[in-house]
């Protein structure tokens, strides 16, 4: 049987070398990655073949032959394949465990693969320990984002970036992106046009939502339908040093954006809070609950206001995983705060999927909760890791204790009113309901951290005043 199949280069493409690779799985998905990766003229990856896990399926798909897992190793080895690319989103954490072992122990390099991109990423501990399969109506978010303008503030930041990537495949009439950091900026662009092309009516601004003469040249301009509001400082710790610019970003910033998506009509507004503002004990958690009180504020709004809250970023470059690889790398020691403390965890693709989803069902004044699963004990976290790098967590790399730095807590939460929660048409999206402040009770709160940081006053007692459960 020839291996040939839809992969053929396009006339035209770049010379660039390709080699084998063998595609995990049979389903929709892995057909799709097949499709889409036949459309880049430039991938350096040619599969040869399918690898079917026993689902049911036919002799070849897309044109290439399909073997069972049973026979996988003598075809690897016939055709020099050294790299197996994973489509299973359906697998749930263990499958992929097994997955992963047995591929590298046939000396496969193990990698996963977007089916709706063609990207390809390095196989990672995140997927061997926070798989949970998120589905969401891909149908109903064609149909809202088709044909819109979607304006993302923050977006060369990591959830915005991918934000980015992901809401490209519902074809906006035009994607602008927002954000201060130039190289951020350069780096999603390049991206995106990898990705797609031509195909992606993309647009970059370089500028700070703190700035209202840049916003109002943005809206005036793009006339965005949908804003999605990631641009916000996120580092707890660094907010406590820096408490006025927190509060300069993630409130004044933010009211900045909403009051001109509001203006120019825009017809839903997204904010991304985090878990950190129920019951905050620190500045960043204080202004991200403000921020959420504003937006509740504005439901009877023409321009449909909501937040959606969620935990931990898994993929975030400064997030604690990384951090412990880094520190596995080196020999250790691995410092976590307390051996107690428990943390909501979330993986990046999965946290956007559930934003788009959101912007699509969210009403008036919403706040809408992800379902993260349980909260992770972060001492367990760092065993699993070290153990899962080949390392003895007692002999090889030792676990130390540092103790909880100053606005940290020991267990995050993820809801306000834990007894006043509905359900959504997805089942991990929960709307929690809570009675809002009028918008001028909100400008009295705005004016009192606004008057805090203007006379460099304790802005921890300003939050005091201004947010009833901060607790820092």
């Amino acid at each position: 049987m020839a291996l040939q199949g839809i992969f053929r280069r396009p006339s035209g493409a770049g010379n660039a070398p390709q080699f084998p690779v063998a595609v995990v799985g049979v389903g929709e998905s892995a057909a799709r990655l097949v499709r889409t990766m036949a459309k880049n003229a430039n991938s350096i990856r040619r599969p040869l073949f399918f690898i079917s896990r026993g689902e049911a399926s036919g002799p070849e798909l897309e044109g290439l032959p399909v073997y069972e897992g049973a026979h996988a190793e003598s075809m690897l080895r016939k055709h020099g394949v050294r790299e197996v690319i994973l489509a299973v989103p359906d697998a749930e954490s263990a499958e992929l465990m097994e997955l992963y072992n047995e591929y590298t122990a046939l000396e496969c390099k193990v990698r996963v693969g977007d089916p709706e991109t063609g990207h390809v990423r390095d196989f990672s501990i995140e997927d061997l320990m926070f798989h949970h399969p998120v589905a969401i109506d891909e149908s109903a978010a064609l149909d809202y984002y088709r044909g819109k303008t979607v304006l993302i503030t923050g977006g060369g930041g990591v959830i915005g970036s991918e934000l980015c990537r992901q809401l490209a495949r519902f074809r906006p009439a035009q994607l602008v992106v927002l954000d201060v950091s130039e190289s951020s900026v350069y780096a999603l662009q390049q991206n995106l046009r990898l990705l797609y092309g031509a195909n992606l009516n993309f647009r970059a601004v370089l500028g700070s939502v703190r700035d209202r003469h840049c916003l109002d040249e943005v809206f005036r301009l793009y006339q965005p339908q949908v804003v999605f509001h990631a641009a916000a400082n996120n580092n707890v710790s660094l907010m406590e040093e820096n408490a006025a610019e927190a509060i300069k970003n993630n409130v004044f910033g933010m009211r900045n954006a909403a009051d001109y998506a509001e203006a120019y009509g825009a017809e839903k507004f997204i904010l991304l809070s985090a878990d950190k503002a129920v019951n905050p004990t620190s500045i960043l958690g204080g202004a991200k609950r403000m921020g959420e009180l504003l937006i509740h504020s504005r439901f009877q709004s023409e321009t449909v206001f909501a937040a959606v809250r969620f935990g931990n970023i898994l993929d975030s470059p400064d997030g604690v995983i990384p951090l412990f690889r880094r520190q596995i790398e080196h020999g250790g020691p691995v410092t976590i705060t307390d051996r107690r403390a428990f943390r909501f965890f979330i993986s990046l693709a999965d946290a956007v999927r559930l934003i788009i989803d959101a912007g699509v069902i969210a009403q008036p004044g919403d706040l809408l909760v992800f379902g993260t699963g349980k909260p992770l004990n972060i001492y367990e976290l760092a065993v699993n890791m070290i153990s899962l790098a080949g390392f003895s967590p007692e002999g090889d790399v030792a676990v130390q204790e540092i103790g909880l730095r100053p606005g940290e807590k020991l267990e995050e939460e993820l809801l306000v009113a834990p007894g006043n929660v509905q359900t959504t048409s997805n089942a991990r999206i929960w709307r929690e309901q809570e009675p809002p402040f009028r918008p001028d009770e909100i400008e009295v709160k705005v004016t009192v951290l606004s008057d805090a940081v203007a006379n460099h006053s304790d802005i921890h007692a300003a939050m005091r005043h201004v947010i009833p459960t901060y607790q820092g």
